[in-house]
């Protein structure tokens, strides 16, 4: 009798288990926002737990007051989490220049991140891009001493960021996944 009941109870593990992992729909409806401290929590949060996101959000400022025109949606699927992230930070210009160094030494076990004037509209440092479907990157704007921070991680629809700000060739999945490059 012992060994039917933990055979059931197993059984209805294995089951819940493969339900939350293999499902690939949401299991909660998309959250989204464009609340400044709930962006920062939510880097925040993912920072903490790389594992959720696959993403350490290592680009993002870490300071509240550096979050102001956001956007963000995260699904979550079984264990996993997907995040598309923006914002926008207008600086002056030693903030600019400042930020600007730190994300050039932005680097996580050794990997640094990618600097490049092709992938997208503007100059832009890159964490990740199209990296097993995960993007996260700055776009520089040096005229209207703005950055623009990224992370879009599972999720295929651009639609929710200007189009200056997507990479280039967003829309076409053979080009996107001729370069791929990241820190994680």
């Amino acid at each position: 009798m012992g060994k039917r009941i933990i055979s059931l109870i197993m059984s209805a593990l294995c089951i819940l288990l493969l339900t939350a992992c293999g499902n690939n729909s949401s299991t909660n409806e998309p959250y989204t926002t464009n609340d400044p401290k709930a962006v920062y929590k939510m880097v925040s949060d993912v920072r903490e737990d790389m594992r959720e996101a696959h993403t350490g959000m290592l680009i993002f400022p870490d300071r509240d007051d550096y979050y102001s025109d956001v956007y963000a949606k995260e699904e979550i699927y079984g264990f996993s989490t997907s995040h598309q992230i923006y914002n926008v930070k207008t600086y002056e210009k030693d903030e600019y220049e400042s930020e600007v160094a730190r994300l050039k030494e932005v680097a996580n076990n050794g990997e640094k991140v990618y600097y490049t004037e092709d992938l997208f509209s503007l100059p832009a440092i890159v964490a990740a891009y199209s990296y097993q479907n995960r993007y996260e990157y700055a776009l520089l704007d040096l005229d209207n001493l703005q950055i623009i921070y990224v992370c879009n991680t599972f999720l295929d629809d651009w639609s929710f960021i200007e189009e200056s700000y997507r990479p280039n060739n967003y829309d076409d999945a053979e080009e996107l996944e001729k370069f791929d490059y990241s820190i994680y």
